[in-house]
C-alpha cells in the first residue's frame, strides 16, 4: 500500500508534532525532578556537595 505525497507530508507533520510534544514533556519532567531533588536535599547549591560525606 503506497501513500500519496500529501499523505506522506501529513504523516511526517504529525510525527514532528508528536516529537516536539515529547521533547517539551521531557523538559518539564527534568525541571520537576530538579525541583524535587532540591526539596529533598534542602540545598540551594550544587547537589554534588552532599555526596562527599
Amino acid at each position: 500500500m503506497s501513500m500519496s505525497e500529501q499523505e506522506c507530508k501529513e504523516a511526517v507533520e504529525k510525527e514532528i508534532l508528536l516529537l516536539s510534544t515529547i521533547s517539551k514533556n521531557i523538559e518539564i519532567l527534568n525541571s520537576n525532578i530538579q525541583k524535587l531533588l532540591l526539596a529533598l536535599t534542602g540545598e540551594t547549591g550544587d547537589s554534588t556537595k552532599s555526596q562527599g560525606n
